[in-house]
């Protein structure tokens, strides 16, 4: 079972992914293996971040996070997917949509 969250306001995504993983897994954030250990959250936050012309990025990162199939999507709305890695479907590897890093 996957679970959809829309990413609001001015909290950074990567405490938003912890969150959602923690509330799938019904357990205490701080329960769960630092997010940094997994993927560079300076990187992720970037990745999503407005280019310098202030216009919104599209792309998809997907990995997995203390056993769960974590997907962050941008195309207008920025979306958090968080499922349990076993039965999504999809190899385990990490993957990374197209993402347009020029500004």
């Amino acid at each position: 079972m996957s679970t959809q969250y829309d990413v609001t306001g001015s909290q950074q995504v990567t405490a938003q992914i912890v969150e959602a993983v923690a509330a799938q897994k019904e357990v205490d954030p701080l329960d769960l293996q630092p997010l940094y250990e997994i993927v560079d959250p300076e990187a992720l936050e970037a990745l999503f971040a407005p280019t310098s012309a202030g216009t919104e990025r599209d792309g998809r990162i997907e990995f997995t996070y203390a056993g769960c199939r974590v997907t962050l999507a941008a195309a207008g709305e920025r979306t958090i997917t968080v499922g349990d890695a076993t039965t999504s479907g999809q190899d385990h590897n990490n993957s990374f949509g197209r993402q347009e890093l020029l500004d």
